[in-house]
């Protein structure tokens, strides 16, 4: 059973029930009367065969399923040419994406006893209307025309469905892929569901006159009309692989009508005319809809006994019906998965010999490793294109149609609502000739991919537009749909913690890059002057060697974090830098430090980034650090150099002593501001005095010669330490204004 999740949840099929029943009742549900035995299989312990001893089957390391990922039973010991019915604790039938497969597992080299085949009868009814399309060894098996033409002895693939109970039999057997009873070597017998259109039609004509214009199968007659139906009918109704579409007129009438290959057509029920009162009372869901006669009719009309009610129904086209696979299997888009060592568009072109390849070779080898698909053109016959929705049955756009007649983006559901609704508008326009008078339709649709009767598909996409989705196609690293990334930041601990030590705060900065497979470099840029470039694999290390080298930087702690997908590639970098200082090591990066910047525009796969100020630096409690500002406008394109200059305060012992710097380009760096401004020096009767680099921090702020505008920040570390020699420039703490010279 193929995996299917709902909303982010595995649909569950399982626990499932074997229940013996006599070959006589092959169909029904009688079963083995009193003599029946049901085993019932739950949920394995050890799904994946990963525990010691595993707890999953005989030999798990042979019959474990690729993939591994079943939590539901998969395997079931039954005796050897025994009829079983199946029951599934969950709907089976939900599982109509893809195929379900049954075989039969290999038991090495035992034979089996008392026969010389292993075979099993197996049955399951599905719980809603569906047709079947059964394939064996890469191509389709046709059905029987009679549940008695099924036994032991039946090819695979053999089967039959019922057209009222729609219990479904068929043979298991032991087919080999090489003629030898090795492990893991039979062929599974594949199940495709396909949807259909339920129609009720009210005849106005009676059964012997329909039935002698019309094979159907002698299953779908009602127990009213048995007496017309001679025995040998019964027992030989057969109709030879669409010879049906020749004898019955209903059929051919519709097929024309509606443009569509008649053997899509199937007769599942006949009953009088007042059953279809029945019908329609029992359609608890609403799933019928009247397209013709009325909603209003008493029951009194609804129990006319004459005429006929015929139930038909129309199936979705299958896209492997002309698909023949000669080593491999076709896909639920109708294309041949090759096996390996095989490729073509039938796969019947033989790659390599796969098998004289030793172990390294064969992993190595595209063409005994890869699947090839099968480019066969679909057969879907042409659709009326001119389609409008009548009573409440909306139909697609048709698309511009390909070379088959049917538009290439036009899915087998939407093809069949289009049938439907090419109905409904023939009923309303009185242009549907049946041969027959019709007094009633009604039609049933298939569910869409929501499970909604008709419907469009979107009543269960999820965030990301996806039908039953868990939203993870558009979410972030959070699981955030079209989030940023950063919902999921720890924000409570750790670097996040903002705390002073010795009455000092460093300041901290995140940078926080979100994206799907980040490729290419990138590099943090601060106070003007950006790092190396850095790799999308980046790690703490590299980052803080870049920003080390950088002289607007003293001292920094680095530490990072890279999320990593499951196929090993990068999908968030997040890279935490805290501003220290060390004695001797300038600038001191004391108080509140400018915003660090970003340089992305070579780093492919980003969504989101961003750089956020974490903890505010600051000094201790007390202290003021003077900040001055340093502003040169001029005209565009500004150029040149200027001098500044600071004058001590005249109450301390260099009263009135200038310092001047040496000349500063306009187009300085913060580095060198610092280095000119390091470059003054006081002389007065009690001495001389130099300033240090350990003095100030500059900062470019809001520099732009371009627009004619240039500005530092100057940061003075006065008091830092305590006592320190800066203090012989200020008056009490306060240092004067730098001045132009």
């Amino acid at each position: 059973v193929p995996e299917k999740r709902v909303s982010g949840s595995e649909l569950l099929y399982g626990p499932v029930g074997f229940l013996t029943m006599y070959d006589g009742f092959l169909g029904s549900s009688w079963f083995a009367a009193t003599d029946t035995v049901v085993d019932i299989y739950r949920d394995y312990s050890d799904p994946r065969s990963t525990q010691i001893p595993p707890m999953t089957g005989k030999e798990p390391e042979t019959f474990a399923p690729d993939p591994d990922r079943y939590t539901q039973p998969f395997i079931a010991t039954l005796a050897n040419r025994g009829y079983y019915h199946v029951e599934f604790t969950g709907d089976v039938t939900n599982f109509d994406e893809e195929f379900l497969e049954f075989s039969l597992l290999s038991l090495g080299i035992d034979e089996p006893l008392y026969n010389d085949e292993f075979v099993v009868m197996i049955q399951f009814r599905f719980l809603k209307a569906v047709n079947v399309a059964f394939y064996y060894d890469g191509r389709q098996v046709q059905p029987a025309a009679r549940i008695d033409q099924i036994d032991l002895d039946s090819p695979p693939g053999t089967h039959y469905l019922d057209p009222v109970s729609k219990m479904l039999s068929f043979p298991v057997r032991d087919g080999y892929v090489g003629g030898g009873r090795l492990p893991g070597n039979f062929k599974p017998v594949r199940i495709r569901q396909l949807d259909v259109v339920s129609v009720d039609f009210g005849l106005a004509t009676s059964f012997s006159a329909f039935f002698e214009d019309n094979m159907v199968d002698p299953n779908a007659i009602d127990a009213a009309y048995a007496d017309q139906v001679p025995p040998s009918y019964r027992a030989s109704y057969d109709p030879n692989n669409g010879a049906i579409v020749k004898q019955n007129s209903f059929i051919r009438n519709l097929a024309s009508v509606l443009n569509i290959n008649p053997s899509r057509f199937k007769v599942v029920n006949i009953v009088p005319g007042n059953r279809r009162r029945r019908l329609r009372e029992g359609d608890v869901d609403g799933r019928w809809r009247r397209i013709l006669g009325s909603d209003n009719s008493t029951a009194d009309d609804d129990d006319d006994d004459s005429g006929i009610g015929v139930e038909f129904e129309i199936s979705a086209v299958d896209p492997c019906a002309e698909v023949v696979c000669a080593h491999g299997d076709c896909n639920a888009d109708g294309y041949c998965d090759c096996a390996s060592g095989w490729r073509g568009e039938t796969c019947n072109i033989t790659a390599v010999n796969c098998t004289a390849l030793d172990p390294i070779e064969l992993a190595m080898s595209v063409e005994c490793n890869n699947t090839s698909p099968t480019a066969v053109p679909t057969l879907m016959p042409t659709v009326a294109l001119t389609l409008s929705p009548t009573f409440n049955i909306t139909g697609p756009t048709p698309s511009p149609t390909n070379g088959t007649g049917v538009a290439s983006s036009f899915s087998a559901f939407d093809e069949l609502i289009s049938v439907a609704t090419t109905l409904s508008t023939a009923a309303g326009d009185g242009s549907l000739d049946t041969g027959y008078e019709v007094t009633e339709i009604a039609l049933a649709l298939p569910d869409d991919i929501c499970g909604v009767s008709g419907g469009d598909g979107d009543t269960c996409d999820d965030a990301c537009g996806v039908p039953n989705g868990d939203n993870s196609t558009c979410a972030d690293s959070c699981g955030k749909p079209y989030g940023d990334g950063s919902s999921c930041l720890t924000t409570e601990s750790g670097f996040y913690t903002c705390e002073a030590v010795d009455g000092i705060m460093n300041h901290k900065q995140a940078v926080i890059l979100r994206g799907s497979s980040l490729s290419g470099r990138w590099r943090i840029g601060f106070n003007g002057q950006y790092t190396s470039w850095l790799s999308a694999y980046t790690e703490a290390a590299d980052v803080y060697t870049a920003m080390m080298a950088l002289d607007t930087i003293g001292t920094v702690l680095v530490t990072s974090n890279s999320t990593l997908s499951d196929s090993g590639t990068v999908d968030g970098i997040d890279v935490y830098v805290e501003f220290s200082r060390e004695a001797g090591v300038n600038p001191q990066h004391v108080g509140a430090m400018p915003k660090l910047e970003l340089g992305l525009e070579q780093l492919t796969g980003l969504t989101y980034s961003t750089v956020s100020h974490v903890c505010e630096g600051a000094y201790k409690e007390g202290y003021s650090l003077e900040d001055q500002l340093v502003r040169v406008t001029g005209d565009p394109g500004l150029n040149g150099s200027i001098s500044l200059a600071l004058t001590a305060a005249n109450t301390t012992r260099l009263a009135d002593a200038k310092g001047v710097t040496p000349w500063i380009r306009t187009s300085a760096s913060a580095y060198e501001v610092t280095s000119a401004l390091a470059g003054m020096s006081w002389t007065s009767e009690a001495g001389e005095f130099v300033f240090a680099s350990d003095f100030v921090e500059v900062f470019i702020n809001e520099t732009d010669a371009e627009a004619g505008k240039v500005a530092w920040l100057v940061r003075f570390y006065q008091g830092i330490p305590k006592n320190s020699d800066l203090l012989d420039l200020t008056e009490v703490g306060d240092l004067p204004p730098l001045t132009p010279e």
